[in-house]
């Protein structure tokens, strides 16, 4: 989930909040396996799919690898630039703990909501 993109939104427009979300996109794109599958959510938010040998807590590492790295975005603002940080905060809910699609909906959607008054 792409932080604080409502204030770079009401700031600089919906444009400036596309750039920002293209460039989370590529980024985590270029650090997931070619077989791993990465959506827009809604809003903030992008869900990737992902298929790991590994244990929960190897994949949470992964993510948070990913997910912490300090992204910046410089957009153009009428005749000059700004320079944005970019943060981005990430949730690991493993299909096989949910009991199905309406409660991991459920799940991404409260911690959508949760993130959204941080």
């Amino acid at each position: 989930m792409v932080d604080r993109l409502h204030l770079f939104n009401a700031r600089y427009g919906y444009a400036t909040g596309d750039q920002i979300l293209r460039r989370v996109h590529r980024h985590v794109e270029s650090c997931l396996s070619p077989e791993d599958c990465l959506f827009r959510w809604t809003g903030p938010a992008f869900m990737a799919l992902l298929e790991r040998r590994e244990d929960a807590g190897g994949v949470q590492d992964e993510m948070s690898r990913i997910t912490s790295v300090k992204l910046e975005a410089t957009v153009q603002i009428g005749n000059g630039s700004v320079l944005l940080p970019i943060a981005c905060t990430s949730l690991l809910l493993p299909l096989a703990q949910t009991a199905g699609l309406a409660e991991l909906t459920q799940r991404i959607d409260a911690f959508i909501g949760e993130q959204a008054r941080h």
